[in-house]
């Protein structure tokens, strides 16, 4: 039988997360400076996924220098409006594998995400901490430089939650100002007194456009549909994604295949940017295309986007990303840069923004910053960012270079407990854990010039040890929600192949699944073991074949909090696949709702 693809929506956004939603590359407030991240080439794929650098250096690209090193991937660089501090957003590294290559990302965070202020100046650091229960992401920086917003969750035993949490940095305080999810970043008015945002719980079509008012907390419902808001400097207007097509692919949070609107609030009036997205999808392969990513000129008399093609005929992948400016009332539309992908870490447009004269764009592009003139379309280099211009001394390039080489077996021991964890392997599953831990601890020990500190390591140590002491029982509840949560980002897929209509029984969700082609946090369609296991409670001591798991087909218009799938067997507690607004989240509850038990489907007699 051919492989199809019709899964693929389920890890698109994941694998179009590089920009994610700060610039990769910023220019001081002044446009004197230029701080940016450098991810070196290790020996192997994974290692470039596992640590970066913050440099700084003067926008015409002299005087480069380090700053520090930090554990994970870049999620975006902003400049306090002072100049003073720079605040860096670092990606946890993600236990996460295509096929026998290991990646840091493309999955489940191994911890949360961390924010780090740095003084450019004397390199002095202080990390953020955000309130321990809520796993905040994204992070945006108030125009004024006093205040945090954030779409986060908060998850108890009882409740699933969902909003949006602006945090003082004076007081240390945080305020849910929304209550909801959100899944790009909110954006700030520029008197730092309201966020916009398209609110949406997962990776969807739609997303209503809210405003909120920080201060007071009331909420302005627009009336229209977007996500990737960015509001225009004086403040008139906003410029977002909107008019999707289909919700199947993302780039940082914002559909791929929408156009660009301009909303102005004097008169309320909705202007179409941008040419509209498209999607075409078929055995064979698929494309999606559209715009997103809007920036203001700093009169708000112009806006730029991107207008992004992603498509792919049987093993071939292509990219296009095209910059075009138009007027903000959508006359004088123009493309000034078109250019296909090839090399992803040299040429993936990072961030652009204009330049103060309004006559130009600044774009971080792979190994540099360039200046690229909308009215002639040329483009001039300003600053270089590859590896032989940001040269180390010798014994820091000696340090980078064998921590490079720790993390990666750190890595690779990590995932090999996480292998044997799962199939309830608890000695080598602890000794790989342990491995993991001694490699990591290296880092900051023996080679301290690589900019890795002790603080950068301790959160995934403690993450390691908790999993190397893990007792049989905690870990076969573990494995239990990850199933039941694996089990759910199949239903999305096989609803949306379906009509919205649900499988008959979890053997049907998997049969399904197995003939496609797709990639869930750790798992592919073709590790036909692993996936046939995910309908089994390791403390099952039936077949691992055998479904654990009591299945409720739901109906199309199933309300929230329906139980789907339940497991009863981890001591008192039942772990739940729960529906939400738009997918499906894994509870615990200390009572069980019923004492039905399991139910284990029979085999189907063959015709004779």
């Amino acid at each position: 039988m051919k492989r199809q693809s019709l899964i693929w929506l389920l890890v698109m956004s994941a694998l179009l997360q590089d920009d994610s939603f700060s610039s990769m590359a910023a220019l001081s407030p002044d446009g004197k400076k230029v701080a940016f991240a450098l991810v070196r080439e290790g020996a192997d794929l994974s290692q470039q996924d596992l640590m970066f650098e913050l440099w700084l250096s003067n926008a015409d690209g002299t005087q480069k220098r380090r700053l520090k090193s930090y554990l994970g991937f870049p999620q975006g660089i902003q400049w306090s409006p002072d100049g003073r501090r720079i605040l860096t957003s670092t990606g946890s590294l993600i236990r996460s594998r295509f096929g026998d290559k290991l990646y840091g990302h493309a999955g489940t965070p191994i911890v949360r995400d961390r924010e780090w202020f740095l003084s450019p100046e004397t390199g002095e650091e202080a990390r953020l901490v955000l309130p321990q229960d809520l796993d905040a992401w994204p992070v945006e920086l108030s125009p004024d430089g006093t205040r945090l917003a954030f779409g986060a969750r908060r998850e108890s035993e009882q409740k699933y939650e969902l909003g949006v949490w602006v945090f003082d940095l004076k007081s240390g305080q945080p305020k849910k100002v929304f209550d909801g999810g959100i899944v790009s970043a909110p954006a700030w008015s520029p008197d730092s007194k309201r966020i916009a945002f398209g609110t949406g719980e997962g990776y969807v079509k739609d997303y209503p456009i809210k405003i909120v008012d920080v201060q007071s907390g009331e909420t302005l419902d627009l009336g229209i549909l977007g996500s990737g808001i960015e509001w225009s400097p004086d403040g008139k207007a906003i410029a977002f994604t909107g008019d999707v097509q289909k919700g199947i692919a993302w780039y940082g949070g914002v559909p791929m295949n929408g156009s660009l609107w301009i909303y102005e609030f004097d008169d309320k009036q909705l202007k179409q940017i941008s040419h509209p997205g498209e999607v075409e999808q078929s055995d064979k392969g698929w494309k999606t295309s559209g715009a997103l990513r809007p920036k203001w000129s700093a009169d708000s008399n112009r806006v730029a986007y991107m207008y992004m093609v992603s498509s792919r005929a049987g093993d071939e992948t292509q990219e296009t990303e095209d910059l075009w400016v138009s007027n903000r009332d959508g006359t004088g539309l123009k493309l000034v840069r078109s250019g296909v992908v090839v090399d992803r870490m040299k040429e993936t447009i990072r961030s652009f923004t204009w330049d103060a004269t309004g006559q130009a764009l600044l774009v971080a592009r792979g190994e540099g910053l360039f200046r690229l003139d909308v009215e002639t379309s040329k483009e001039q280099p300003m600053a270089s960012f590859t590896q032989e211009e940001c040269k180390l001394t010798p014994g820091e390039h000696e340090h980078t270079k064998k921590a490079l080489q720790s993390l990666d077996t750190m890595f690779t021991q990590y995932v090999k407990g996480l292998d044997f964890l799962e199939w309830n392997n608890m000695q080598d599953g602890r000794a790989s854990m342990q491995g993991a831990i001694a490699a990591l601890e290296s880092v900051p020990e023996q080679f301290p010039q690589s900019g890795i500190s002790k603080a950068d390591v301790e959160d995934y140590i403690a993450e390691f040890q908790k999993l190397a002491e893990m007792t049989k029982g905690v870990n076969e509840e573990r494995v239990c929600k990850g199933h039941l949560g694996f089990i759910g980002s199949l239903l999305i897929g096989f609803q949306r192949d379906h009509n919205g209509e649900s499988p008959e029984g979890l053997k049907a969700l998997i049969e399904w699944s197995l003939p496609k082609s797709w990639h869930i946090n750790r798992v592919t369609s073709d590790n036909v073991k692993l996936v046939r296991w995910s309908v089994h409670c390791p403390s099952d001591e039936r077949p691992a074949e055998t479904v654990s798991y009591r299945y409720d087909k739901p109906a199309k218009d199933a309300p929230s909090e329906t139980v789907i799938a339940a497991c009863e067997r981890h001591k008192g507690k039942l772990l739940m696949l729960v529906k939400v607004k738009e997918g499906f989240k894994v509870l615990e509850r200390k009572a069980a709702m019923d004492s039905r038990p399991a139910i284990v489907e029979p085999k189907r007699r063959s015709r004779p």
